[in-house]
């Protein structure tokens, strides 16, 4: 990821649990050419939600209001089975209040779209 990339990117594989999904995202914050602010892909097309219950969505929402850093950032989630993206838009509900832009796609294509647009 270079300075003039719109979003990064994290790509996650396997059963997801909270403490992934947090642990994923602070790292993110270390990457190479991350600025605060930035948008973020998360390709988790090769990830099972299904570990994600409405208690660890509701925490994933608090992590990210406690991160102010990421104010007006859009987040695009990438999956592709109906369950992963029915899960996936509970997180979105839970998280109306959030400082972040969320959407969830089917097609990556579509959210990398979204990201480079502008806000």
């Amino acid at each position: 990821m270079g300075p003039d990339e719109a979003y990064y990117c994290v790509n996650a594989q396997g059963t997801l649990t909270f403490e992934a999904v947090a642990e994923a995202g602070a790292l993110a914050s270390k990457l190479p050419g991350y600025r605060p602010g930035m948008n973020a892909l998360w390709d988790l097309r090769e990830a099972d939600l299904t570990g994600l219950d409405r208690k660890a969505l509701e925490r994933l929402s608090e992590v990210i209001r406690q991160h102010p850093a990421r104010l007006g950032a859009k987040i695009a989630i990438v999956v592709v089975r109906d369950v992963d993206y029915g899960i996936m838009r509970m997180w979105q509900v839970y998280g109306e209040d959030a400082p972040q832009n969320r959407r969830v796609f089917a097609k990556i294509t579509d959210a990398q779209a979204w990201l480079r647009e502008s806000v």
